[in-house]
Order: structure tokens, then C-alpha cells, then sequence
């Protein structure tokens, strides 16, 4: 059976996704690899479409969620990871594997999950005691958000009670 015989593909839905490193080596810790990380996810918009809805980059792990017209976020998830791995080899940023293998994903059922999974997403910096608020943390759409009035710039100082007991990561 196909991994993708195992996930639930909805058309039009927005669905989070959890994308960690192999061995959870802090890959993206240097904030040059990152960047182009985040440059290869805006490329593969072109190739596979999709809107992001929100998402953090962590040293060892991605969280993202976003939305596909034809609910095919395998698509979007793959092409990614080969096009990561593929340029940090060749270009020599990064040696070897860069993810594990598989990932998490949850299809968004209403709008208090999509809220609380975005919580999540921008609360994860302050859980892994990167920085002490999520404004802090420059690689996240939390400021995008701010922007859009959703949070003030001072949320997140302490953990939010509704994402206590989420361990996506």
C-alpha cells in the first residue's frame, strides 16, 4: 500500500502539516539555509499550487498549514523536500538526507481549528524556548497575522490553555 493510500485528500481543504529533519538534525538552524528553504516552498507554488496559511520554521522541524483546490498536499509536501535536498546537495549547503522520512498531517475541520492549529504553529518558537515571544521569532507567519490584526504583537507570553495538550511536533 502507498503512503498516500493512507491520508485523507479533501478537495479544498486547508490541512497542517508536520515536516521534521532526519535524525532531527538542527538543519535549519543557520538562517541562510532557511532562507532558501523558504525561497524553494515559494517556487513550488508555481509547480504544485497552493496558499500558505500559516507556518513556522523550526532548527529541526516545519510546521505549515496550507490549502490546495485539489486537496493534494502530498504533492506540494514531496516536490518540497526533493527540491530542498536535491539544491543543499548540489549546491554543497548540506550533506546527506535532510528529512525524515513521512510526515504528519491533519485536515482543518472548522474555524476553531484552523485557529488553534495556528496557535500552535506560532506558539511552537516560544515552547522550544527559541525566544521568549513569537514576535521574537523571525521565521514564521506570526507577523503576517500582526499585520492582519489576528494577534497583537504581544500574544503568545504565556502558552494559550486550548493548545496544551497539542503534540504535533
Amino acid at each position: 500500500m502507498c503512503p498516500s493510500d493512507k491520508r485523507n485528500f479533501v478537495p479544498n481543504a486547508v490541512v497542517f502539516l508536520t515536516l521534521a529533519t532526519a535524525g532531527r538534525k538542527p538543519v535549519f538552524e543557520n538562517p541562510a539555509l532557511g532562507q532558501a528553504a523558504l525561497d524553494i516552498l515559494n517556487h513550488v507554488k508555481t509547480i504544485h499550487p497552493f496558499q500558505m496559511k500559516g507556518y513556522v520554521m523550526m532548527p529541526d522541524h516545519w510546521h505549515l498549514m496550507i490549502h490546495t483546490q485539489d486537496g493534494r498536499f502530498d504533492k506540494v509536501v514531496h516536490f518540497f523536500q526533493q527540491s530542498v535536498t536535491i539544491e543543499f546537495n548540489k549546491n554543497g549547503l548540506y550533506k546527506g538526507p535532510i528529512w525524515k522520512n513521512g510526515f504528519y498531517d491533519h485536515v482543518i475541520r472548522d474555524d476553531d481549528d484552523f485557529s488553534n492549529h495556528l496557535d500552535y504553529i506560532h506558539f511552537n518558537p516560544v515552547h522550544h524556548k527559541k525566544v521568549k515571544r513569537p514576535t521574537e521569532y523571525p521565521f514564521s507567519s506570526f507577523h503576517h497575522y500582526v499585520e492582519l490584526e489576528w494577534y497583537s504583537s504581544d500574544w503568545g507570553n504565556m502558552m494559550p490553555e486550548h493548545i496544551k495538550n497539542m503534540n504535533l511536533d
